[in-house]
């Protein structure tokens, strides 16, 4: 299953045009599946180097890329109490996606209206994280409140019950403080205790700075918060524009504009970093693929991800690091370089292993 991805901003920020610029969808073929009215897309990271150097290798005549799945919420207008109310409802669902996408605008355009008559995306972060962590006070509140509830009663989990509250209350306090959970939170039970939350101020971030092309190069001052991994600059209807252009007519205006880049790639390599993702590689005549993979997965986990059979069955990963492929250009001579290497069920996977798995069922 793909990662998902949260689409999130105020309005007119151009949150469906980031949809539609890194799926390469037009507006006519949006597909409004969740139950708030989101638009879904897929993000395919087409232009990944490595994948298309190995496909060059093994002479592939299918690509398999990495892909993720990208959900585009209604905006958030938190103006009014209605807005409000309703945007805690829609953060609700954003809470099951793994990592948000906040666009901020920073464009002009006097046909689209200015949320609250600015346009100020350092001002628009910051409001943005305020209200999340308001909605993660009120749900880490209400827990406690009904804890504590269940604390006057006899219970067999009354002293589970009691560390939670601890670790609630302490994280209530961090956040009114403006600190990040990441510092009070401590130890693997307490992590796990509190992962079941799904609170947005430990949802890893990527923020969209949506300019205009002729502000491409300029720097935006953001304000740091722990949650936001990295920023990209885009000109997203620029991009979106230049998808109804042919390739050679693209490639043109690509590089007038100077974006050496595309929102696609750039946004599928910040996610991954972002969410601490990997990436193993399978190769051969028939087909190049990435295979997204959390940190520390064994090889056995890995071959799993590819099918249970070949986890059931299970004797060895022949493994190549990308690195070493790219530069001997061949499985043959990689292998008489003493760079192919077998690896047993335990073997942690590492980004850019370029994997064989041997299995018998």
């Amino acid at each position: 299953m793909a990662d998902r991805l949260a689409i999130i901003g105020f309005p007119f920020s151009g949150k469906t045009t980031v949809l539609q610029a890194a799926c390469g969808i037009g507006r006519e073929h949006l597909h409004a599946g969740g139950e708030s009215g989101e638009h879904i897309g897929t993000l395919k990271h087409e232009h990944d180097p490595r994948l298309l150097r190995l496909a060059e290798i093994y002479e592939s005549r299918k690509l398999t890329p990495l892909t993720l799945e990208l959900w585009d919420f209604p905006g958030f207008d938190l103006t009014t109490e209605p807005g409000r109310q309703h945007a805690r409802r829609l953060l609700a669902e954003v809470r099951q996606c793994d990592l948000l996408v906040i666009v901020l605008r920073a464009f002009e355009n006097p046909s689209v209206p200015q949320y609250r008559d600015r346009i100020d995306p350092a001002a628009d972060l910051d409001e943005l994280m305020e209200e999340f962590v308001f909605a993660d006070m009120d749900q880490l509140s209400r827990r406690i409140e009904k804890l504590e509830q269940q604390q006057k009663k006899p219970s067999p989990t009354r002293e589970q019950e009691k560390k939670e509250i601890a670790l609630l209350k302490r994280c209530l306090e961090a956040l009114e403080a403006g600190q990040g959970l990441h510092e009070v939170v401590h130890g693997a039970e307490e992590d796990k205790m509190l992962r079941s939350f799904a609170l947005l101020t430990q949802r890893p971030c990527v923020v969209i700075i949506n300019v205009d092309e002729n502000r491409l190069g300029q720097e935006f001052a953001l304000k740091p918060h722990p949650m936001v991994r990295s920023s990209l600059v885009c000109a997203v209807e620029y991009e979106r524009q230049l998808q109804e252009l042919s390739d050679e007519d693209r490639e043109v205006f690509l590089s007038e504009a100077g974006i050496t880049e595309l929102l696609a790639d750039r946004l599928a390599e910040a996610a991954m970093s972002a969410m601490g993702r990997i990436r193993f590689y399978t190769a051969g005549d028939n087909e190049a693929r990435a295979w997204p993979l959390g940190a520390g997965i064994s090889a056995v986990e890995a071959a799993g991800k590819i099918h249970s059979d070949i986890a059931r069955g299970f004797i060895r990963a022949e493994t190549i690091a990308y690195a070493d492929i790219d530069a001997l250009g061949a499985v043959k001579e990689a292998r008489s370089a003493g760079k192919l290497r077998l690896e047993g069920k335990d073997y942690v996977i590492k980004d850019g292993d370029v994997i064989f798995f041997r299995f018998n069922i």
